[in-house]
């Protein structure tokens, strides 16, 4: 369980981070919105690990490649392209 915590916690701290400090200084447009796409992509990426825990079964990376891979890495790829297109 800690693993798991450890994993997402730079996303998790780096997001959060981007919602406070945003926010407090006037920043250019283009500045604006590269904070906000990696605000999404760092939620993105700790939705994806939460939401792969929860309904598919753990994977193996050390076997040999499977459906189950492809199943993983499509989930991330997914949810930081959609996460990555709001907004």
């Amino acid at each position: 369980m800690i693993e798991q915590i450890l994993r997402v916690i730079v996303s998790a701290i780096a997001a959060l981070s981007l919602i406070v400090l945003v926010p407090l200084a006037p920043l250019p447009p283009s500045l604006q919105l590269l904070s906000f796409k990696a605000v999404l992509v760092s939620l993105a990426f700790v939705h994806a690990h939460i939401a792969g825990k929860m309904a598919f079964p753990t994977v193996d990376w050390h076997e040999d490649f499977k459906p189950v891979h492809v199943m993983r890495i499509s989930l991330y790829v997914v949810f930081v392209y959609c996460y990555s297109l709001g907004g």
